[in-house]
């Protein structure tokens, strides 16, 4: 008989998987949770960064900032001549900062409100590449405030909206906003979560520099200007630059981070072993059909193909549906959660991806292994069955 192949059916895959739907569904249902699950919590955590980095990291690209750390401390003329007269100096604004709460997907940030001479505020919309969506700019001697488009939404803010409380202040100095009611009256869109009010016009630039200021670095001189704040930092001071702030808010991220990590590897790892043995045992109970088509003639490489393409079909079906899983929850996270309150969202997150995509991918790497050793002893099991049926 050997060489000869008989009917083919024993090799109908579907008819295999069909006699085996239970199994087969809740290896694909497992599979696919799995996926999701590692996918979504890496969207949160993805998502929560991208929150920071509208709040902190954009703005500081373009400007760093010193404030002094109580309302009777000032920052001495000694520093802010030497500010200004650096080389990485292109211009400084006197500004006084507060910030208030953004809801994000998980928490909040407190994004910056700057409040600005009135002849300071073209220039700052300029560097940051500012536009203004709707509304004006704040007119001099006023109590004008432009607001962030996703701010707006977030606050459930409008053009002609009051706003008479801010959440928190940079610092004690800023108090004396505290009192005064601002009225919005433009919308502004950036790559930045930002609101900008109109400040003092009545104190002369130097003595407002000494209570808060923006230092604009020159094109390219972004490490320089941060390594010459560096040097003034102390505890009468607060200093906010690009590396700070990143720096700051990576060391808040990274226990989340961390955690999801773990998590993931928890998962991929239990999940890997617990779905690697679950496929392991329905093969092995296909043992019989394998020593079958052993005898009549299909070689051990053709009966491997058949058993590798079943577990691939299964795993690819897990795959599937968690992608259509996703796409529906992710599409209902943002749609009902994320999008009537402007929170940042990401859709594509590449780590998550990757996690996601390892439990397929070791479920097949791994399962090759105990399966082609049970069809490497296929001869001393035919042997074995021969040998009962002559006795």
């Amino acid at each position: 008989m050997k060489g000869f192949k008989c009917n083919r059916r024993p090799l109908s895959i579907f008819n295999s998987l069909r006699r085996n739907k239970r199994k087969v569904f809740s290896l694909s249902v497992s599979i696919c949770v799995s996926i999701t699950l590692i996918y979504l919590l890496q969207v949160i955590i993805d998502s929560m960064v991208y929150s920071f980095d509208l709040s902190y990291y954009n703005p500081s690209k373009a400007f760093s900032r010193i404030i002094p750390a109580s309302p009777d401390q000032c920052i001495p003329q000694e520093t802010i001549r030497q500010i200004e007269g650096h080389e990485s100096t292109e211009r400084v604004l006197p500004a006084r900062v507060k910030r208030t709460t953004f809801s994000m997907i998980l928490g909040y940030t407190e994004p910056p409100i700057y409040f600005l001479k009135h002849e300071d505020i073209n220039y700052i919309i300029k560097k940051l590449d500012i536009k203004l969506i709707s509304g004006r700019l704040p007119s001099m001697y006023s109590n004008d405030i432009i607001i962030d488009s996703r701010f707006a939404k977030n606050k459930k803010l409008k053009i002609g909206s009051k706003i008479s409380h801010f959440s928190h202040y940079a610092t004690k100095a800023d108090s004396e906003y505290s009192s005064e009611e601002y009225t919005v009256v433009g919308i502004l869109e950036s790559n930045s979560i930002i609101c900008i009010a109109r400040g003092n016009e009545f104190l002369p630039s130097n003595a407002l520099l000494e209570k808060g200021m923006l230092i604009f670095h020159k094109p390219d001189k972004l490490s320089q200007s941060n390594q010459l704040l560096s040097k003034f930092r102390n505890d009468a001071l607060e200093i906010s630059t690009y590396a700070l702030e990143k720096e700051s808010h990576e060391n808040q991220i990274i226990g989340p981070r961390l955690f999801l990590n773990v998590v993931a590897f928890f998962l991929i790892t239990v999940l890997t072993i617990s779905l690697v043995s679950i496929i392991t045992v329905l093969m092995f109970q296909k043992q019989e059909e394998f020593i079958l088509l052993h005898a009549i003639g299909y070689n051990k490489i053709e009966i491997m193909k058949r058993a590798f393409l079943e577990v691939s079909l299964i795993v690819v079906t897990g795959l599937i549906l968690s992608i259509l899983l996703l796409s529906v929850l992710l599409l209902l996270l943002f749609t009902f959660y994320c999008k009537p309150d402007a929170r940042p969202f990401v859709f594509l997150s590449y780590t998550g991806t990757l996690q996601a995509l390892s439990i397929p991918l070791f479920v097949l790497l791994f399962s090759i292994i105990p399966i082609g050793r049970m069809i490497n002893r296929i001869d001393s099991q035919q042997s074995t069955i021969e040998g009962s049926e002559l006795l």
